[in-house]
């Protein structure tokens, strides 16, 4: 476990040009908000705890990987974090939240966030996905 941390770091420091800023930017009005900040990502959690330490994350949602003994065994636990499974894994997260006020603003870079996206009270493509894009402009839904 300890190696697939310092891996998941070192790749984090080598990443040049990670974050939008303006991404970056509204996650600190979030913050100054009091909004709980959580991480929904089809990435592994080694990659994805430096990137929430780095930007105030409070939870992540990721994909889980099964181990027996110890070890990886190749199989991941449900639900897996990419498409519908994100949505999937949202709804059981605010199920579990002990507050009534489960106002979303999602934010979403790839087609395959669409479901994600779409449970959301506020919505918010961050990418350059011009499938997402014309699903967005057409929703009316925010892009940074």
């Amino acid at each position: 476990m300890a190696l697939i941390e310092t891996c998941g770091q070192q790749w984090f420091t080598r990443q040049q040009d990670l974050f939008k800023p303006t991404v970056l930017a509204r996650l600190q009005q979030h913050l100054a908000q009091h909004h709980k900040i959580v991480l929904v990502s089809g990435s592994l959690l080694a990659c994805l705890s430096p990137i929430a330490q780095q930007v105030g994350a409070h939870d992540i949602l990721c994909i889980q990987q099964a181990q027996q003994e110890g070890i990886f065994t190749g199989e991941i636990v449900p639900p897996q974090t990419i498409g519908e499974g994100k949505a999937v894994a949202i709804k059981q997260y605010l199920a579990q939240q002990p507050t009534d006020d489960k106002h979303t603003t999602v934010y979403g870079d790839h087609i395959s966030d669409l479901p994600m996206l779409s449970l959301a009270d506020m919505p918010v493509v961050v990418a350059n996905c011009p499938q997402l894009i014309a699903v967005a402009k057409e929703a009316g839904w925010e892009q940074l």
